[in-house]
């Protein structure tokens, strides 16, 4: 789901334990860990951010986009939201997988940064590598809530389709060619060379990569995972009669 700032990161922490803060008019990014009800701001691992060219002189975090609020759809298993800049994101989710579908119009990049959180903290170790449209990782992390106890590691697996024509990589100083990225703060940035229709495919284990990469398998089908997600809320919530 989506991250949200007002010109940069979070300014009052209240509003964003979870990442998302509706009176918010810019949007950081998309991630794929979220908590509730912390009290305190953690999670937003993995996230999915946008930004013009112009803007590659600075890293994801710092990265951000004008949300169209009118177009904000939220229901269970899916999202959808429209920017100024031309991008359209939709998302749905499935258990430990996701599946994004995103407008991303000529002159903007894409980037999937492994070293994002909701307070920008908490990274003691990212490793990605990229191949073919096939990008694995693994981060480590301490947030401010779950690092109370100790940290843990995320692995991941996404498909990205279809290929950029371009990546690079953040070296913690500036963006390279490259598809391979280690450290505190790295990231890969991905350029098309006209607009793109983009799916990515992710799948997320807390236990090893090959389960990362086993949680593709369910997340084939965007319109399938909507509906068996919505079906899976529904039936939860049917227990309860209004």
């Amino acid at each position: 789901g989506p991250d949200t700032t007002r010109g940069g990161s979070p300014s009052e922490a209240f509003h964003h334990f979870s990442g998302y803060y509706y009176e918010d008019p810019h949007i950081r990014g998309f991630s794929h860990t979220h908590l509730v009800g912390t009290g305190t701001a953690d999670y937003g691992n993995l996230r999915v951010s946008f930004a013009p060219e112009v803007k590659l002189d600075r890293p994801p975090r710092r990265w951000w986009l004008k949300k169209l609020p009118e177009t904000e759809h939220a229901e269970p298993g899916y999202y959808r939201v429209e920017t100024e800049e031309g991008v359209v994101a939709e998302m749905t989710a499935a258990h430990h997988a996701a599946i994004h579908r995103y407008s991303v119009p000529r002159g903007i990049v894409l980037a999937i940064d492994p070293s994002a959180s909701v307070d920008d903290d908490g990274i003691e170790e990212v490793d990605f590598s990229y191949t073919d449209g096939q990008l694995t990782g693994r981060v480590l992390y301490r947030g401010d809530y779950v690092g109370r106890g100790r940290s843990f590691e995320l692995y991941f697996a996404a498909q990205i389709d279809p290929q950029p024509s371009e990546t690079l990589v953040w070296d913690g100083e500036a963006f390279v060619p490259g598809t391979s990225g280690s450290g505190e703060e790295t990231s890969l940035a991905m350029r098309w060379a006209s607009d793109a229709r983009v799916r990515i495919r992710v799948g997320t284990s807390l236990l090893s990569a090959e389960n990362a990469a086993r949680r593709l398998e369910g997340a084939a089908s965007f319109e399938d995972v909507r509906s068996e997600t919505r079906g899976l809320w529904a039936q939860e919530l049917d227990r309860i009669q209004v």
